[in-house]
């Protein structure tokens, strides 16, 4: 059983934090020391975990990187929104290259970074049917088409796939889905793997459960938190 763990951007001094999807790297030592030492007792309910950062900041090869061993390596994904490759501030085609080199898992986090379903409140709406195959807009800002859907899904594989090889899981930008999304990819065997932004524990679904990690979340709180998680069931 797998705990998947979300991260962002990592600072080192909290002056420097810019929203509370980022962390300081205290605070990011002491949520994997934490997991590190769980995952090693027999009654604790996952005994492997995947340490996710989205979005490509290249905060994981000058902060991150220097605080996990070489053998943990394999158990980083990093998340890629292909319009940030080779930007200010964001990892380079030639950092990926690099990193999957020593063991890094490299996905796909959209084109983009457009969310895929629209929700009004809790509640998601259905996604149009056909429309123009073309990118989207950053954010949660309007409803994606079928065709928008797949450009995000595709176009961000392909990039992948030039630089960095076989790519078969598909990060979901603000953890934004419906049953249409699950569908397009199903129909088109696009990738493997959907990764959420879901409360539970990863029992080897394609759906693939992961927690979020925020600046505000103090580290008991957290162990609270996965103390209550149980497996996500349902299959795609």
């Amino acid at each position: 059983m797998y705990l998947n763990l979300i991260f962002h951007r990592l600072v080192e001094n909290d002056k420097d934090i810019r929203n509370i999807y980022e962390l300081n790297v205290n605070q990011f030592i002491e949520i994997v020391n934490l997991v590190r030492k769980l995952s090693s007792n027999q009654n604790c309910s996952f005994d492997s975990y995947r340490l996710y950062f989205d979005d490509g900041d290249d905060s994981f090869v000058s902060v991150a990187l220097q605080h996990i061993p070489d053998k943990e390596l394999s158990n980083c994904v990093l998340a890629i929104p292909t319009d940030n490759i080779n930007k200010e501030g964001f990892l380079s085609a030639k950092d990926l290259i690099f990193l999957k080199r020593r063991g890094v898992k490299i996905s796909s986090h959209s084109v983009s970074h457009s969310a895929l379903a629209f929700y009004i409140g809790q509640t998601t709406q259905p996604t149009p049917k056909g429309g123009i195959y073309k990118t989207a807009p950053f954010g949660h800002t309007k409803i994606l088409t079928s065709q928008e859907i797949l450009f995000q899904m595709c176009e961000s594989k392909k990039i992948l796939i030039n630089i960095i090889g076989k790519v078969s899981e598909f990060v979901l930008p603000h953890g934004c889905y419906n049953d249409d999304v699950l569908s397009i990819n199903n129909k088109n065997k696009i990738y493997q793997i959907i990764s959420t932004c879901d409360n539970f524990l990863d029992d080897g679904s394609s759906l693939r459960p992961r927690i979020l990690i925020r600046f505000d979340m103090t580290v008991s709180e957290f162990q609270n938190l996965i103390s209550e998680l149980h497996p996500l069931k349902q299959k795609i």
